[in-house]
């Protein structure tokens, strides 16, 4: 049997799925990406006409940043580009996880001839198979960093019974769709007001799956179970710099 060398087994890319109501920060968060100049340059997918929130990061990147919105195949298959053909990009942007299912079931129904249609039960098991498939091979194939957005839902758990926050897709994905990211973090904001108004507002990015809330971080360090005010730059720290070192065998023959 091969030796197993750190190389084999260390991190070397961020893979985030960030979810949450609106204004919690989704956007804001992944965008953080534009200012670490490690994760540049970068490739946002713009599904959901929501990048208003950034615009200070996205003209500080100046060249180091394409931006594309989704609204036809030619937009899908540069998307699939930005992840899996050779370039530049070192980390693409998905904003708007829901959107691209609803853009995945849009064309599954228009090649079935049902442009406009209900969709059918065969439907969404198609199109829950092409989106697995589509983050399957980002996690082992693709070479950039990946960070996605998503609203947050209250799903019911078929085994025990139990409601769970969970990333908005339809049927069982929202929760199966965790297994394609090591970071999946539930974000929220906590806000103090006095004497009737504003004083606080923190962002706060839920990394450890307690509670209700359906959350994970893998890291070599020991992190607390929430991160308050963070960016991508120390999310980058927590993932990447510790196995920035000489690769050494840690299990023998």
């Amino acid at each position: 049997m091969p030796k197993i060398l750190l190389d084999d087994i260390k991190q070397t890319k961020i893979s985030a799925l960030l979810y949450g109501p609106p204004n919690a920060g989704k956007t804001y968060l992944a965008g953080s990406a534009l200012l670490v100049p490690e994760l540049r340059p970068v490739f946002i997918m713009d599904c959901e006409g929501g990048l208003a929130s950034i615009p200070h990061f996205i003209r500080g990147a100046g060249e180091e940043v394409i931006l594309w919105s989704l609204q036809g195949n030619s937009d899908y298959q540069m998307l699939r580009s930005a992840l899996f053909d050779e370039s530049p990009i070192k980390t693409v942007i998905i904003d708007g996880l829901g959107e691209l299912y609803n853009f995945m079931m849009e064309q599954e129904l228009a090649a079935a001839g049902r442009e406009g249609g209900t969709p059918q039960l065969q439907d969404y098991g198609k199109v829950r198979t092409r989106m697995s498939s589509l983050f399957r091979k980002a996690r082992t194939v693709a070479k950039r960093h990946l960070i996605v957005t998503c609203h947050d839902e209250i799903d019911k758990d078929e085994t025990t019974g139990g409601m769970y926050i969970s990333p908005a897709l339809t049927g069982k994905l929202g929760k199966e769709i965790s297994q394609f990211f090591s970071i999946q973090a539930y974000l929220t904001t906590e806000t103090k007001v006095r004497g009737g108004e504003l004083t606080e507002k923190n962002y706060i990015a839920q990394i450890d799956g307690y509670g209700r809330v359906r959350a994970k971080f893998r890291s070599p360090e020991d992190l607390p179970g929430r991160l308050e005010n963070t960016n991508m730059a120390e999310i980058y720290d927590m993932v990447i710099r510790p196995w920035q070192e000489e690769s050494t065998s840690v299990f023998g023959n």
